[in-house]
């Protein structure tokens, strides 16, 4: 039976870690980053922890869903295999990580050799989020929706829209800033502003964009660093 840690690096750069995942990341006999492309990446290459990434087999292609089984497949048998591994995944563990559901799901099928999982907590992107926008998430009753998930297909799942304000994360690419316009538009004027938030809490890196709703695809950065917030929905 092996152990697996299962741990955030946080939002941004190394600084953003907690002193106990990176207690567990110099233990573990294998570290696996879901994708290196992360700030925290080049500063633990930087400091000669060597590290496995994910990254080739978002190369071969895919449905997300795929992808995502594929990935916590490989980190089960490397688990069994070097006998104890830290999985690190961007922000917090347990928050917007759908390879860390398939991981906890598949492992609680397991009825022998199964591997001791511990998860780690981390900051999240939305910890910088609320910063950025300088507000507070439950006083403004913000619902926070995944819109990658969206875009696979469950838009009927939006509507109606919350009244409150809407934090959409994981809006990677201008298609899916492209869907989510158009979905949005179904309720709100185009001239509705709104917020695109990238690489929110990464010094020199951040930018925070106030636009009308007609123009949220127009923004030319959206990668998996990019949420986009409406102050009020409805």
């Amino acid at each position: 039976m092996g152990k697996l840690w299962i741990a955030g690096l946080g939002p941004g750069g190394i600084e953003k870690m907690t002193g106990e995942t990176m207690t567990v990341i110099e233990q573990a006999e294998k570290l696996i980053l879901r994708t290196a492309i992360h700030p925290a990446a080049a500063a633990l290459s930087a400091k000669g922890i060597r590290y496995t990434s994910c990254d080739s087999i978002y190369e071969r292609g895919g449905s997300f869903a795929e992808i995502y089984e594929s990935i916590a497949a490989y980190v089960l048998t490397e688990t069994e295999k070097s006998g104890s591994v830290c999985y690190c995944v961007p922000g917090h563990p347990m928050v917007a990580e759908e390879t860390v559901r398939i991981l906890l799901q598949k492992a609680a099928g397991q009825t022998a050799n199964a591997a001791e999982i511990v998860i780690l907590p981390a900051l999240s992107f939305m910890d910088s989020v609320w910063v950025s926008l300088r507000i507070d998430p439950l006083r403004e009753r913000v619902a926070i929706l995944d819109a990658a998930v969206l875009y696979g297909g469950d838009w009927e799942g939006l509507f109606p829209l919350p009244t409150s304000s809407c934090l959409f994360a994981q809006v990677y690419n201008p298609f899916i800033a492209g869907e989510l316009k158009l979905a949005l538009l179904e309720e709100m004027l185009p001239e509705a502003g709104i917020w695109i938030l990238h690489h929110a809490g990464i010094e020199a890196e951040e930018e925070l964009v106030f636009c009308p709703l007609a123009e949220l695809d127009h923004y030319k950065k959206f990668d998996h660093l990019t949420s986009v917030y409406l102050p009020q929905a409805t």
